[in-house]
């Protein structure tokens, strides 16, 4: 859809959006204006059209969320869920879900553990683990991950 009338992009440090996001973590909402440029913003929402567009620091996001292997919704794409977690060591138990899930570790590493078999999951590196598949989390895995995955 092409846009007309001006664009105009705010940064907010705000916790209101984002609960436990740190101040240090800007979060970037561009709002599309289809009325003219000269229009203000508080026209109201029958006039403008609002996009909102995420920018967030996912080390900082994690680091700062209260508990570890707590997920924490950043934002949607194409459908699928963008989720940031802290990793601490422990364990986490088998699970299974009706959906492909890809988990990409940002820093430190996952010990993947499917059946018997455990997979180290490096900083960078990323696994899909296909829908209905039981997986764990071994002991020993530490740092950042990032979860893609669906509602379904």
């Amino acid at each position: 859809m092409r846009r007309s009338g001006a664009e105009r992009t705010s940064v907010y440090r705000s916790r209101r959006l984002f609960p436990g996001l740190l101040r240090s973590c800007p979060v970037h909402i561009n709002i599309a204006s289809n009325a003219a440029a000269s229009r203000p913003l508080q026209t109201g929402p029958a006039e403008w059209e609002y996009t909102m567009a995420v920018h967030a620091n996912l080390l900082a996001l994690a680091s700062s969320l209260a508990d570890a292997w707590q997920s924490r919704v950043v934002g949607q794409a194409a459908g699928a869920n963008l989720k940031v977690l802290r990793m601490d060591g422990r364990a986490y138990p088998d699970e299974s879900h009706a959906f492909d899930e890809a988990l990409l570790v940002l820093e430190g590493q996952m010990n993947l553990q499917i059946g018997t078999a455990v997979t180290r999951v490096s900083a960078g590196e990323v696994y899909i683990v296909s829908a209905g598949v039981p997986h764990a989390v071994a002991e020993g895995s530490h740092g950042t991950l990032v979860i893609i995955d669906s509602d379904a």
